[in-house]
Order: C-alpha cells, then structure tokens, then sequence
C-alpha cells in the first residue's frame, strides 16, 4: 500500500495520524511506501479497502518467510555437543 493510498482514504496526514495514534511527523517519514505494521493496522481500521501490499521488504522477503525459514513450529532446539541448549543447528 502506498501513503498516496492511504492519504485519498483519509484525506489528510493528520486524519492518519489521529487514527493511528501516531504524530503527523511519523507520517511523513514513510516515504512513498506505508511501513508493513502499519500497512496491516490499516488494512484492519478500514476493513479491507486498503491491503496490504505483496511487494516484499528491502531483503526480498516477507517477514513471515523469514521466520518460517529460521523456526520450525512445534520442535525443540536441539543441542550441540556441548549441551547448550540455547544453540539452534543449522536447518532449522
């Protein structure tokens, strides 16, 4: 979602700040893109007319894939030799 999106919904900066909750200033350093957290809150305050864009972030992924490529739900780390359980291997 661009802020030229969200700034035709709402009609001003300060409109979207107030129902952010945010300053007009947080607004204004967006730049043309809509940081994804808010993108989400908004998609949620405007009941869908704005979504969330599919464009990815600056790495070329979601944040999502990222923590679906670092943790598997449901599984203990496993621990290396020395017993430090706080070690994840590698591959999961």
């Amino acid at each position: 979602m661009t802020k030229a999106e969200v700034l035709a919904y709402f009609g001003s900066v300060a409109n979207v700040a107030k129902t952010l909750g945010i300053t007009t200033q947080a607004v204004y350093e967006w730049g043309d893109s809509v940081p994804e957290p808010r993108q989400w809150q908004l998609q949620v305050l405007t009941d869908g007319v704005l979504k969330v864009s599919s464009k990815r972030s600056r790495q070329g992924k979601s944040s999502t894939q990222i923590l679906k490529k670092n943790v598997k739900f449901g599984q203990k780390a496993k621990s290396d030799k020395t017993g430090d359980a706080d070690k994840v291997t590698k591959g999961i």
